[in-house]
């Protein structure tokens, strides 16, 4: 991870402690944060966009690789 996003995501983790329903909107952002890092480093995930690429958009492959995908995304955001 590139300095730059941790500090933004150190600053909007601060932001929140700052606001009025501080609880609500540290623990919010927070868990976005954290569901797009386990998104973001996910291999399994990593591995199928490189099999993504070797097929056309409109392909049975594509298609078929595209929705394995969207699984593990929703069951990484439905934690």
């Amino acid at each position: 991870m590139e300095k730059e996003i941790a500090i933004q995501i150190l600053e909007d983790i601060k932001e929140g402690l700052y606001s009025e329903n501080w609880k609500t909107r540290t623990l919010s952002t927070i868990k976005q944060y954290r569901k797009n890092l386990l998104i973001a480093t996910n291999e399994d995930l990593k591995n199928l966009v490189e099999d993504l690429k070797k097929y056309p958009d409109d392909s049975k492959e594509y298609e078929e690789i595209a929705v394995q995908m969207s699984n593990i995304m929703n069951a990484i955001f439905n934690k």
